[in-house]
């Protein structure tokens, strides 16, 4: 064999050698290990253009498969003092959300998705496109009485299974910054008052929306970082509930106290619905967490995003005031509207604000 040859193959062997003892010893041959989630928040700035050269169907960070293991829950009981009243029937606070019923046949958003400004029209499954009805948001409603605020989601309908099997929730932004600062939420409600399956979040670092609130970006904070009520286990036992309403099967009702978001009483707020294994709460804003590529869309005529991919099952509504009758329209994710004309201009009107709407 010729001397090169033998020289070229001995030095090869000599590389495999060392490489092999390196790894074994935890080398790093440049620099320290990456870990995973620095590898996809790296790659989730690469952009769309990037997204598409590597596979639009990857996600920016990989949602882990829930458990199919059963789980036993060896906490004691919790002992409640005290369960919601009855809702009232007035409305002070609402949206109107679209809905998907029309054009679910055609396995496509009827409207109302704006990916780059965290509006989600997004209630059907990955890929094929299903429609999922009951995570898909028709009408919130929000109401004040006594120590409690009750919120009303009518979706489009009850699961396939029955029930109402998905995660329904408020965005509470007590400083009308575009920044949520709290989220209650409940997973599979059940027909009466409960506490189990519902949690609430706040975003102690303020950083909930990244870089630019709303608005995607590649700068992602970590959402909603500290759990403030959890099925009655943390703080007060009694500050938050969920059901599915005694006379409407498709609607979701959440009742929760004044101390849950501080005591606030000018907000703003909005719904969001969707899949379980889809919250993350630690992901708000979604769209900072997946480029529009990989997220995918649910609107058929934008053909370089459609269908859904891997941010799949997930509605949510544009925001209303609470506690305001006059909105400035300078609210960060207000739903369309016209300013009323000022105290110096004209005398306000008696009548109540428009009612918010749908999302052109």
């Amino acid at each position: 064999m010729d001397r090169n040859k033998k020289w070229h193959i001995k030095m090869a062997g000599i590389s495999i050698l060392l490489l092999v003892v390196m790894l074994a010893c935890n080398v790093s041959l440049t620099n320290p290990p990456v870990s995973t989630i620095d590898v996809t928040q790296t790659f989730s700035a690469l952009g769309t253009e990037m997204a598409a050269a590597v596979g639009e169907t990857q996600s920016v960070e990989p949602v882990e498969a829930p458990s199919t293991e059963a789980t036993v829950d060896t906490r004691p009981p919790v002992v409640h003092s005290v369960t919601p009243p009855e809702p009232t029937n007035h409305r002070e606070s609402g949206v109107i959300d679209r809905d998907n019923t029309p054009s679910s046949f055609a396995h496509r958003a009827n409207g109302g998705e704006n990916f780059d400004q965290n509006l989600y029209e997004r209630p059907y499954t990955s890929g094929v496109m299903d429609y999922l009805p009951d995570v898909d948001i028709l009408d919130a409603q929000l109401d004040r009485s006594g120590d409690w605020i009750f919120v009303n989601l009518q979706m489009g309908g009850q699961n396939a299974a029955g029930g109402m099997k998905g995660v329904y929730g408020v965005e509470v932004d007590n400083n009308m910054d575009g920044r949520g600062d709290f989220i209650v939420f409940a997973i599979n409600p059940g027909t009466q008052w409960s506490t189990v399956g519902v949690k609430a979040y706040q975003d102690t670092n303020k950083d909930v929306g990244g870089f630019t609130p709303l608005t995607a970006d590649n700068r992602p904070g970590d959402g909603f970082d500290t759990i403030v009520f959890d099925e009655g286990y943390i703080n007060d036992p009694d500050a938050a509930w969920a059901r599915i309403s005694p006379s409407n099967s498709s609607m979701v009702q959440l009742a929760f106290k004044y101390t849950l978001i501080r005591n606030n009483d000018k907000y703003l707020w909005g719904a969001f619905a969707g899949l379980p294994e889809t919250l993350n709460p630690a992901w708000f804003d979604f769209n900072d967490h997946f480029t529009h590529a990989i997220a995918g869309s649910s609107l058929s005529e934008l053909a370089a995003y459609y269908p859904l991919k891997a941010f799949y099952g997930w509605d949510n509504t544009c925001r209303w005031v609470v506690g305001i009758k006059y909105p400035t329209g300078k609210e960060p994710g207000l739903c369309p509207y016209t300013p009323e004309p000022t105290e110096e201009s004209v005398e306000q009107p008696t009548v109540e604000p428009p009612y918010p709407g749908i999302i052109p």
